[in-house]
């Protein structure tokens, strides 16, 4: 498998705030998806990037080596994309999202971390519930907008699939 360009923006946010936990919050992550792309980076790398004392992950003498290279296939990458779009509407404001587990872990933080990319000056909150808690949520007005998967109980809610996933 291939080191993928997410791998290293979570490296690099990784080895600049020390933890998984602040490097999640920037990247609009889950911890466990942070946690699981820089096992399989290091997997892919044969050998760990960092040493870990507690909480904090300090970059090793591989790590060290990585990182400039990492920033700068980032930077090459973010280049050729603002060259290559044109930016017809400048996106702004706060969103509140609430999601079920598997949405909120595994689908969204991607998608939400790549519109933040594309918009930053957006401002999207996002909170990981059950279905019945993501639909009282919306219902009262506490969350502009939920992600469920399945059908939903409150029918004053209107009920949008968006995504279709087939298990093998």
């Amino acid at each position: 498998m291939a080191i993928t360009f997410r791998q290293l923006e979570i490296f690099i946010a990784v080895a600049e705030t020390k933890q998984v936990t602040r490097a999640s919050k920037n990247l609009y992550l889950t911890q466990s998806a942070v946690s699981m792309a820089l096992s399989e980076l290091e997997s892919q790398l044969s050998g760990p990037l960092f040493d870990r004392h507690g909480r904090s992950l300090l970059l090793n003498d591989r790590g060290r080596y990585l990182l400039p290279l990492a920033k700068e296939i980032i930077y090459q990458v973010v280049n050729v994309e603002s060259m290559l779009t044109e930016r017809r509407d400048s996106v702004a404001g706060s969103l509140k999202v609430v999601a079920s587990s598997t949405i909120g872990n595994y689908v969204l933080p991607y998608l939400i971390g790549s519109f933040m990319r594309l918009h930053p000056e957006a401002h999207i909150d996002m909170l990981v519930a059950n279905t019945l808690i993501a639909e009282k949520m919306v219902q009262k007005g506490e969350a502009d907008l939920g992600f469920v998967e399945g059908g939903i109980s409150v029918y004053s809610l209107r009920a949008v699939p968006w995504f279709e996933d087939e298990l093998a």
